[in-house]
C-alpha cells in the first residue's frame, strides 16, 4: 500500500499526515525526519486541522479513515466519535458505555486507556476528550499540556 505523508504546522508542534490513496491512516506529533508526497487525502485533512485548530469544529464525517488495530481498540476508538466537540467522559463513563454495548457486565477503564494509548490518529479520533475519575487530566500520549490544549480550544469555542 502506498503511503502518503504532509507536514502540518499545528498550534501543538508539527503533525505528519499518512494517508493511504483513500484514507487518513495516522497523525504523528513532532516527527520531522519525513520526506513529504502529499495527495489530496492528506491536504483535505490538513483542511480539516486548520478549521479544527481555528475553533470551527469541523463535521468528522467530512474524513475518510482507516482504524487499524485489534477489534477490541478499533470499537474503543470507534466509541470516541460519539463524544461531542467540547465534551468529557471519564474514562470509567467509557467502559460502562462499551460493557453496555457489547453486553457484558462490566470492562475495565484501563482496558480502554491501553486503547485510546494506541489510537493511531489524535485530535481527529478525539481520545484527549477522555479524562480520569473526578474530570483530572491524565493518560495521553501526546502529553498532558497537549491534551488541555485540546480541550481548552474546545471549550472557548
Amino acid at each position: 500500500m502506498k503511503q502518503y505523508v504532509q507536514q502540518y504546522n499545528s498550534p501543538i508542534g508539527v503533525i505528519n499526515v499518512i494517508c493511504d490513496e483513500t484514507s487518513i491512516l495516522k497523525l504523528e506529533l513532532n516527527n520531522i525526519d519525513v520526506k513529504e508526497n502529499p495527495n489530496d487525502i492528506t491536504r483535505h485533512a490538513i483542511k480539516f486541522l486548520d478549521r479544527y485548530f481555528n475553533r470551527e469544529n469541523p463535521p468528522i464525517d467530512e474524513l475518510s479513515f482507516k482504524l487499524i488495530g485489534t477489534p477490541f481498540q478499533v470499537l474503543v476508538w470507534q466509541k470516541l466519535l460519539d463524544i461531542k466537540y467540547g465534551k468529557t467522559i471519564t474514562y470509567g463513563e467509557l467502559a460502562k458505555m462499551l460493557a453496555n454495548e457489547k453486553g457484558i457486565k462490566k470492562m475495565s477503564p484501563r482496558a480502554v486507556g491501553g486503547a485510546l494509548h494506541k489510537n493511531p490518529i489524535p485530535i481527529i479520533i478525539p481520545c484527549h476528550r477522555v479524562v480520569g475519575k473526578n474530570f483530572k487530566l491524565v493518560g495521553y500520549a501526546l502529553g498532558i499540556d497537549v491534551k488541555k490544549f485540546l480541550l481548552d480550544l474546545e471549550k472557548n469555542t
